[in-house]
């Protein structure tokens, strides 16, 4: 039976080509980007991914009755603690893991802001080695002119440009490459960043 379904998001049509060491790989972006579209793509086709923090918190705090935990004193640091927690549960199997932000990205969201980590949340940045954490290749998604979820963000379009340049730096004074991944259709940026993998990784 036809369901319609893309050939490109059959389950585990994509899978890895070859056996690799585990590696973090990050996308990154300002909001709004088609990030998450891209790592929901690659959960797809039986890629393990790493979802973003930030929109589970904001769902589960709307279901305790707040109704913007974007505003709330320490929403960053709750999605700080959140994202450092998810990476230390990641099961270390062999193949790429795909992550929708890193702790890095949680850097660049306090500098926008102009908030200070707290204390504890300090502690465990400057405890954990951010420059050899991931991949050395983060993918930045271009502003594909989409509006945030609603709901979830509130970023205008300007300002999701600002947030996009800082992450962008903090990943560049830590080391990291950063490869600009073009505006194009869903699957062409998915098959992109595979191609990129394939060819190099060692």
């Amino acid at each position: 039976m036809d369901y319609g379904i893309n050939p490109l998001f059959e389950p585990n049509r994509h899978p890895p080509k070859r056996d690799v060491a585990f590696e973090r790989v990050v996308l990154t972006s300002g909001p709004g980007c088609g990030k998450t579209s891209v790592t929901i793509g690659l959960e797809y086709l039986g890629y393990q991914v790493l979802r973003e923090a930030a929109a589970d918190y904001i769902h589960f705090r709307k279901a305790q009755g707040s109704s913007c935990p974007w505003k709330e004193d320490h929403f960053q640091d709750e999605i700080s603690l959140a994202s450092i927690k998810r990476e230390n549960q990641q099961a270390a199997i062999g193949a790429w893991h795909f992550q929708d932000r890193s702790l890095i990205d949680c850097l660049g969201f306090y500098e926008f802001t102009g908030k200070a980590p707290a204390p504890l949340v300090a502690q465990e940045f400057a405890q954990t080695n951010l420059r050899q954490r991931y991949f050395p290749t983060v993918f930045l998604l271009e502003d594909v002119g989409e509006r945030p979820l609603e709901g979830l963000r509130i970023e205008s379009v300007e300002e999701s440009r600002q947030i996009s340049a800082i992450i962008q730096c903090k990943y560049q004074e830590l080391g990291y490459t950063v490869v600009q991944v073009a505006k194009a259709p869903l699957s062409d940026r998915i098959q992109w960043i595979l191609d990129y993998l394939e060819q190099h990784t060692p």
